[in-house]
């Protein structure tokens, strides 16, 4: 059975390098949390960094800690591949891509004829072309002319929509400087609500809400002449489906140009799998990745994406607003798994 663990450091990179050098390249996150030290320790620091992982995507009922036991071997597996070839499939393995995906792109590197390629430098060329042809496709935000551009960030909560939101309005209203207006459906939790209000005044974007049909016209007339209406959305439980339904039917009165799903990169398969699976119901278009600061490998962008067919728009590695969001793009996504370079 696989093991869960809490790692403590004083810095997120610190106790991510002890979750991979306990459980390897297969280390799932399940959690992280700032922690306020104690006693004698509020004199030298602020707070230490936590995180929960596991060894292989276990749930946190399904295990315990097992502190004291040696440290699961990571699986072996004897893929035979020319020399350049292996070390590339092992560096994707080691960047925390699946075993699977990792294979079927260095066996796809041979080409139909399995002649390989005859040096290390063409093997990481057709590597990395391969990857960025895997990709779906990235498709950012572009605004329309002459009337406002309405984009819905959906998904389950803790996910990271309000942050990212916040970093989109910053970007094109403090950057860019074309108007932006925010429309706030998440009525549902007071501090998520009060979150939103205070962005949009650090910000300067006035922020309106929506908790019935009867408020969709109100806030499209407040709305009109923004270039950018950004509209969030309450976190909702994949099985919640009368929330669903209730956030679906907003959507659909405020007609929005782009839905875009957001789920942390660091999400288990099949915690994603149900996410996708309950969130179609609203029609997402996009998708948005978030945490991957808290990523093991930069792999897991691949793994995500491997099972879904939506276009990709943004990544996020950080809480900074409006830092710490990178516009996606396949041939610079594809460097960064192959590399285990940092965004």
């Amino acid at each position: 059975m696989d093991r869960i663990r809490t790692f403590r450091a004083a810095s997120m990179p610190e106790a991510l390098a002890l979750v991979k050098r306990e459980f390897g390249g297969n280390a799932v996150i399940l959690g992280t949390r700032a922690v306020q030290p104690d006693g004698i320790g509020r004199l030298v620091r602020r707070e230490w960094v936590e995180i929960t992982a596991s060894a292989g995507g276990a749930s946190p009922g399904g295990a315990g800690r097992g502190r004291g036991a040696e440290p699961p071997a990571a699986p072996q597996r004897n893929v035979a591949l020319p020399e350049h070839v292996h070390r590339y499939y092992q560096r994707l393995v080691e960047n925390d891509v699946a075993h699977e995906i990792a294979e079927r792109l260095a066996r796809s590197v041979l080409g139909p004829a399995g002649a390989p390629p005859r040096n290390e430098s063409q093997t990481r060329r057709r590597l990395q072309q391969l990857i960025a042809r895997t990709l779906p496709p990235c498709e950012t935000l572009s605004l329309a002319e002459g009337r406002a551009t309405r984009i819905a960030l959906l998904g389950p909560a803790g996910g990271g929509k309000t942050t990212t939101l916040a970093k989109l309005a910053a970007h094109f209203w403090l950057k860019l400087r074309r108007p932006v207006a925010i429309i706030s459906l998440d009525l549902f939790r007071l501090a998520a609500h009060e979150q939103m209000r205070r962005y949009g005044e650090i910000i300067g974007v006035p922020v309106h809400t929506v908790g019935t049909a009867s408020d969709v016209s109100v806030a499209l007339k407040a709305t009109a002449d923004a270039a950018l209406v950004l509209i969030d959305t309450p976190g909702v439980s994949p099985g919640d489906s009368e929330r669903l339904a209730h956030v679906s039917g907003l959507l659909d009165a405020l007609s929005p140009d782009g839905r875009h799903l957001v789920l942390p990169g660091t999400m288990a398969d099949r915690a994603r799998q149900r996410c996708v699976e309950a969130f179609n119901r609203l029609a997402p278009t996009h998708v948005v990745l978030t945490r991957l600061d808290e990523a093991v490998g930069f792999g897991v962008v691949l793994n995500a994406l491997d099972s879904l067919r939506l276009k990709l728009s943004y990544l996020t590695t950080g809480q900074r607003v409006p830092g710490d969001i990178i516009p996606a793009c396949s041939d610079r996504l594809a460097e960064l798994v192959l590399h285990a370079t940092s965004a």
